[in-house]
């Protein structure tokens, strides 16, 4: 055969592969409206989003809840991330090693996420067998043609994930609902802080739980912070501080047949490292308080329910910063609810996660550049009744994370 007829042939393919794996997307997304942890669904969606799209920071999360067990173990890695440059190079491995095993466009994509992964580590590798060996595999990209993509990768990445950045693997823990045959009703109201204004009080301790729900504006270190507290008078306040630009919204979450309520705040500041909190069996967290500074891609608080089972919490940061974390018992009744990660990172569309009707969901973790220019990142219920996690930002790497807590399966 001919050269240019090979080059047809093989873009011939490549454009059904491509058409497959399109209409493996529409299909799968409609299962994931019901089932968002569909493990079929889920390895046709990452693929798609990947393979097709190139959004990685889409679709890694949907590879690791897929059937696929290679990709997943791939997947996991990356979402994990890494601090040491030998981390980078052996999560830029899992993508390569996969790739061997791959042909034509796809070997290739593969090979590019590695590259993403092996120029973060270069730099920092000093010599050795491993450095050697992350400079040869650039090269290769560098031979094949290849370095213009994973130029357009490493832009389109918004942040680099840290060592627990789940984004997505909530459901990979052992946190599936138990059976109820009454779901709770819940009521919901948001309140409102901004600079210079006194504490909001919103609704009595007893009643339920207040949610941090929305931060805007600057966070730059210069004694900035927001935090949801129960005040010794039994009400829940929205309180903070700030002489820059600087607001935040609480959601007050209310049941008649459903007590929720913190048995602890745990803290954390830079330097404490990784910070365990609660088994996943036995309760939830959330971001209950911020202060300090966000200043760019990488710099990030979170709480995240991990492969372990259990949650954590963590940051990253340049400068001083702070967080708290509100650890909640699951009650007794009606049992442990289904509980789903959700991301949303700068110039994604609003993310919808579940019906107000099921249940309500929780913000968990910020990050990247909040410098007063219109940054925010907010949880809120939207006029179709769905929770939706979104954000505005013109700085590098800005993005929310939020967890759903399912109580019932189908919206009311």
């Amino acid at each position: 055969m001919f050269p240019l007829a090979k080059e047809l042939t093989a873009r011939i393919e490549e454009t059904k592969r491509q058409q497959l794996l399109s209409e493996d997307y529409r299909k799968a997304l409609s299962v994931l409206e019901n089932k968002p942890t569909d493990p079929a669904a889920n390895l046709a969606a990452g693929r798609h989003l990947c393979f097709v799209k190139g959004n990685w920071d889409r679709g890694v999360p949907m590879l690791a809840l897929g059937s696929d067990a290679a990709l997943k173990a791939a997947a996991i890695k990356d979402l994990r991330g890494a601090d040491s440059a030998d981390e980078q190079a052996a999560i830029g491995d899992a993508w390569w090693d996969l790739a061997e095993a791959k042909q034509g466009e796809e070997r290739d994509t593969l090979r590019l996420r590695a590259g993403f992964w092996y120029r973060q580590a270069e730099p920092k590798l000093a010599g050795g067998l491993i450095g050697l060996k992350v400079k040869q595999r650039l090269e290769e990209l560098a031979k094949a043609g290849l370095s213009s993509r994973l130029d357009e990768m490493a832009e389109a990445t918004t942040a680099a994930p840290s060592p627990t950045a789940n984004r997505g693997l909530g459901m990979l823990v052992e946190t599936a609902p138990s059976p109820a045959s009454d779901a709770p009703v819940f009521h919901f109201q948001t309140f409102s802080w901004k600079e210079g204004d006194q504490p909001t009080r919103m609704i009595p301790v007893k009643n339920g739980l207040c949610l941090l729900s929305m931060i805007s504006g600057n966070l730059q270190g210069r004694g900035e912070a927001v935090e949801v507290t129960a005040g010794v008078d039994g009400w829940w306040y929205l309180n903070g501080k700030s002489q820059q630009v600087f607001s935040a919204q609480a959601i007050a979450v209310e049941s008649d047949s459903i007590k929720l309520s913190p048995t602890r705040a745990v803290a954390w500041k830079q330097g404490s490292g990784v910070i365990r909190l609660i088994h996943g069996r036995e309760g939830f967290c959330y971001l209950s308080a911020i202060s300090g500074g966000l200043r760019g891609a990488g710099e990030a608080v979170r709480v995240a329910l991990e492969q372990d089972g259990w949650w954590y919490l963590s940051g990253k940061a340049a400068v001083p910063l702070e967080a708290m974390a509100a650890v909640v018992p699951w009650p007794p009744r009606p049992g442990r609810p289904e509980v789903t990660s959700y991301a949303w990172r700068r110039g994604d569309a609003p993310l919808r996660m579940i019906h107000k009707s099921e249940g309500f969901c929780l913000l968990t973790g910020i990050g990247g550049g909040f410098h007063g220019g219109g940054e925010q990142v907010e949880i809120a219920i939207g006029v179709d009744d769905f929770w939706y996690l979104r954000g505005t930002s013109e700085q590098s790497g800005t993005f929310g994370e939020a967890i759903g807590l399912r109580f019932t399966g189908k919206p009311r």
